[in-house]
């Protein structure tokens, strides 16, 4: 089960946790553990399927929340406001490299 999904527009929004989805932007692949490389599959899997689905997805991160909270908020409604316009990407994954655009 996603958690949120707009089914009006298929739209899925996950929001990953840091640890619990490793976060590639502060854990090293050599170092995660095997419950983190499971979720990282996991995770993997129901993107594919909600794609499949029609869905296009959203991934949320906390970093992005806890570090950036205003940029990821306005960050979303711009990727919103595109999509519904445009509706041309699969999937936007923010990230740092993604924040920095808007400073």
């Amino acid at each position: 089960r996603p958690d949120f999904r707009i089914e009006s527009h298929k739209i899925i929004i996950e929001v990953h946790g840091d640890y619990w989805h490793a976060n590639l932007n502060i854990y090293s692949k050599d170092s995660l553990n095997e419950m983190q490389v499971i979720a990282i599959e996991k995770d993997n899997i129901k993107k594919e399927v909600y794609e499949k689905l029609g869905y296009t997805v959203f991934i949320v991160w906390e970093e992005d929340l806890r570090e950036h909270l205003e940029q990821t908020a306005l960050l979303i409604k711009e990727l919103f406001v595109n999509f519904l316009s445009a509706s041309s990407t699969r999937i936007h994954q923010l990230s740092e490299e993604t924040l920095s655009r808007l400073d």
